[in-house]
This record gives C-alpha cells, structure tokens and sequence, in this order.
C-alpha cells in the first residue's frame, strides 16, 4: 500500500510490537521502495527485534542514497535489527547473477554487520518474475563471500545470533542446516 497507509496502522500495531518483545519475538517485514521510512517512527519507539527480508527491496535506479534504503542502514546500528541477503530477482534489473545488487549487499553489510546479516536462497521463489536456479544462489553467494567463514557464519553463528543461543559444535561442523558446498571451508 502506500506509504500513508503503512503509517496510519502504526498505531494499531504497537500492541503486536509489544508482546513481541516481551517473547523475545521478530517482526519480520518485507519493504520495497521507500516504504519502509513510513515505518520507521513505528520501530523506533519500540524495543522489538526487527528481520528485514529481501535485502529491504531497494530501487536498484535510485542508487544507495534513496531514502528508504538508508532508513534500512539506520536500522542496522541499533544491533536489534537483522536483514536477509536474499531476494535479488525482485529487485535487480539484470538477470542472475544479479550484479546491480551487489552494491547494496556491500553497504547491507557495512552497517548490520556479517553478525546481523543472513544469506538466503529465498526458496520457494514465490511470485518471481523469471526462473530461479539454486545452483546460481550458491555461486552467487560464493562469488560475494568468497571466505568460508563468512558464509559459516552467515548460516550458523549469525542464524544463532537471532536465536539467542549458540550453534552446537556438531552444529558448527556439519553446518546441519546449510547446504555443504555453500558452507564449506574453501
């Protein structure tokens, strides 16, 4: 909806807000464009945990400065915001391996941090405008994490960072929740 729209329900929701906190829960939103501005004044008088999907959808033409997509960099040094590297076929305007969106990863990055940031494949592909192939997501991600460590921890320790516990050892190791080529040591 429009930006009006989203900020007239801010109200509305701080009940919602406020049990998420107190469960130790997310809102996870999915934003595109500059919508998510509206919501700022909502999540900033609110103490809850915040998951960003889909790398906060930027318009890729407006470049790094649009408006929405620095309120998104503004939510990344609170460190109570998370932000899922994923999505890049609902807003890059080029086909895979999606190198316009390489910027914004960078800058994501930058300001959340690895530790609050969280690659994903965005399966099942709902509602993409072309074919997405698996195997591109996971040269993708080895081509913009080149060290293994920095795709580990983008399953494990940062997944755990979320959660509020530490992976397990076994965890760590087998990377049980990731694809091995992806997460394995170069």
């Amino acid at each position: 909806k429009t930006g009006e729209t989203v900020f007239c329900y801010a109200h509305d929701a701080e009940p919602l807000l406020q049990k998420l906190t107190a469960l130790d829960m997310f809102l996870d939103i999915q934003v595109e464009h500059d919508q998510l501005v509206q919501m700022m004044p909502m999540l900033d008088n609110s103490d809850v945990r915040i998951l960003v999907d889909h790398c906060g959808r930027p318009t890729v033409d407006a470049g790094l400065g649009q408006e929405g997509f620095q309120a998104l960099l503004e939510l990344g040094t609170t460190r109570r915001a998370f932000v899922k590297l994923s999505g890049f076929v609902k807003f890059s305007r080029r086909p895979a391996l999606y190198d316009d969106a390489w910027p914004f990863v960078t800058a994501l990055v930058d300001a959340f941090t690895l530790d609050h940031c969280l690659w994903a494949s965005d399966w099942p592909y709902l509602r993409a405008p072309v074919r997405v192939d698996y195997g591109v997501l996971l040269h993708l991600a080895l081509t913009l994490f080149p060290e293994g460590a920095d795709r580990r921890s983008s399953c494990g320790t940062r997944r755990a960072s979320c959660s509020g516990s530490l992976p397990t050892e076994e965890e760590q190791s087998s990377a049980s929740n990731c694809d091995s080529a992806l997460f394995a040591a170069p």
